[in-house]
């Protein structure tokens, strides 16, 4: 036999000898392991026409944060394939970049009166942008979009370094301490950003920075605080946050936080589905109200997507909530795809 070559038996047997390479699955593959009566319920795919423009901006321009709430729709339609939605969605993003100022910044109707809370508005549009594009590049569709993509990015490399600048930071701090959700939506713009653009040193360490803060307060018990205690629907939020952070990033922390909060949601998780909400420090009785004027209840789409994501990461329990949520969704006509709490 001559030396270098190898029998078809033999190489059976030498690949036999070695474990297979496991290969990470995509965001879209994650995804795509969550039944469809959940997914559908926790990712709303609305069929109104945004015209590039979402709620409320669709009758004045307002803010860039609420051009965020089109992205769940993005993400659905791209684990679906569906790409006369992925498109339609897609120009959601476009257009909020059309309000970008030449420091990075977005135009507001708070410029003036409360600039403070300018950085925190632009985390939540950039944090939920990077997450939609990360899941449609990693998608059936993503070599569809490539091109688009690129366009988008280096207007969003503007964006991450106004948001990663000393003062943008120190207004999210101030602004975003008193709830961890915010702290994490924060972060979240920050780390997938990084990895949207390919690597920005400046943002990624930032937003580890926040990410430490955040994952240091969260409880014994397993809750992310909001406000000075617990609450089932902004808790259900941060589950929701520290479990997308863990589908795009390789941080050994993430798995375990997401273990404990997720454990703690469990609990008031009712055998038909409902989410419990006495006791909570901002929603339900007495607590904050929406900017509709209504009171804050649970925030059930979040909650549903916080489980089902951990279900898809291999939570057996938290996929039985989610199922369950998802029906007492459908049964109290509580799937819609207007107002998010966060």
């Amino acid at each position: 036999m001559k030396v270098g070559y190898v029998v078809p038996g033999m190489l059976a047997a030498l690949l036999g000898a070695f474990p297979a390479v496991a290969v990470a699955a995509t965001p879209a593959e994650i995804l795509g392991r969550i039944p469809a009566p959940v997914f559908d319920a926790a990712w709303v795919q609305n069929d109104r026409t945004y015209g590039g423009l979402d709620w409320p901006n669709r009758t004045q321009w307002h803010s860039v944060q609420y051009q965020r709430f089109a992205m769940e729709s993005l993400i659905a339609a791209a684990v679906h394939g569906s790409d006369g939605q992925v498109a339609q969605y897609f120009a959601v993003i476009e257009t909020g970049f059309d309000h970008q100022k030449p420091d990075g910044s977005f135009e507001d109707e708070q410029a003036a009166t409360k600039p403070v809370v300018l950085p925190t508005a632009a985390a939540f549009f950039l944090g939920d942008v990077a997450e939609a594009l990360l899941v449609l590049r990693s998608s059936s569709l993503g070599p569809r979009y490539a091109a688009r993509i690129q366009a988008v990015l280096p207007r969003y490399r503007a964006g991450l370094r106004y948001l990663s600048q000393p003062q943008s930071i120190a207004d999210m701090q101030a602004t975003d301490r008193y709830a961890t959700n915010r702290q994490l939506e924060d972060a979240k713009a920050l780390l997938l950003g990084d990895q949207l653009v390919g690597g920005d040193a400046q943002a990624h360490a930032a937003g580890e920075a926040i990410l430490d803060h955040a994952l240091a307060e969260q409880s014994p018990a397993g809750y992310f605080p909001e406000n000075g205690g617990s609450d089932t629907s902004y808790n259900g939020v941060s589950c929701m946050l520290v479990g997308e952070l863990t589908v795009e990033l390789s941080s050994p922390r993430l798995p375990a936080a997401l273990d404990r909060c997720i454990s703690w949601e469990l609990g008031p998780v009712q055998p038909d589905g409902e989410v419990e909400a006495t006791g909570n420090t901002r929603t339900g009785p007495g607590g904050e109200r929406a900017p509709s004027g209504r009171p804050k209840g649970v925030n059930y789409r979040e909650v549903c997507r916080a489980f089902a994501i951990a279900g898809a990461l291999g939570n057996a329990r938290a996929m039985d909530a989610a199922t369950r949520i998802a029906g007492y969704m459908r049964a109290h006509n509580l799937i819609t795809g207007e107002e998010p709490a966060k």
